[in-house]
């Protein structure tokens, strides 16, 4: 009976995934993500005969302080896009879920225990892809998500995460977003600005 009960369970988020129409990618796969991309490209271009795909560039969740690195798989059919922004104006904030912090059962709790929650939707003018940036999907990722920043009014960072673990750029390297890896990282900013200055 336990086994149904699983089963059950798997059937129907599978049910409810395709009845969504969505687009399932496996950070450890390489095939899926080839395929992901070969799909996105094929509604992109359908010419209406699939609708909208929605997307969550930043491919995880972050405790809103900044705007992760936007992945550029959204990007990839160098189609015009519509940002959407998504704000929660709460005197308490029970929606941030980062990868250190309250886990999703706590945070559900707090949202669910509070009389209400305030959810504020903006949608930004269509964005035209530049010729450049149609061929070029990080490029076009980092310019949409600096007009994205710039429009929550946080800033744009170039941290983002690789499997289960955020990183972010030190030199050539992608390495753990640690706080002394943190530090290590502005010295070598610093570093860099000041030898283009001298």
């Amino acid at each position: 009976m336990k086994g149904k009960g699983v089963h059950g369970k798997v059937f129907f988020r599978a049910a409810l995934l395709r009845f969504n129409q969505a687009i399932l990618v496996s950070r450890h796969d390489p095939a899926s993500r080839k395929k992901v991309v070969e799909e996105v490209k094929r509604r992109a271009t359908s010419q209406g005969k699939w609708p909208q795909v929605l997307f969550f560039p930043e491919g995880t969740c972050s405790n809103k302080k900044a705007l992760l690195k936007f992945k550029p798989g959204a990007f990839i059919s160098g189609v015009p896009i519509q940002p959407v922004l998504i704000r929660y104006p709460n005197s308490l904030d029970s929606t941030t879920w980062a990868w250190r912090g309250p886990g999703v059962l706590k945070v559900i709790w707090l949202t669910a225990a509070q009389p209400c929650t305030t959810v504020e939707v903006e949608f930004l003018p269509v964005y035209q892809p530049s010729p450049e940036e149609a061929v070029n999907p990080t490029l076009y990722a980092n310019n949409v998500q600096k007009v994205m920043a710039r429009a929550l009014g946080i800033p744009a960072t170039e941290c983002e995460f690789l499997g289960n673990l955020p990183v972010t750029v030190v030199g050539h390297l992608r390495v753990a977003l640690e706080p002394h890896i943190w530090e290590v990282g502005k010295m070598l900013r610093k570093a860099r600005a000041a030898g283009t200055m001298s």
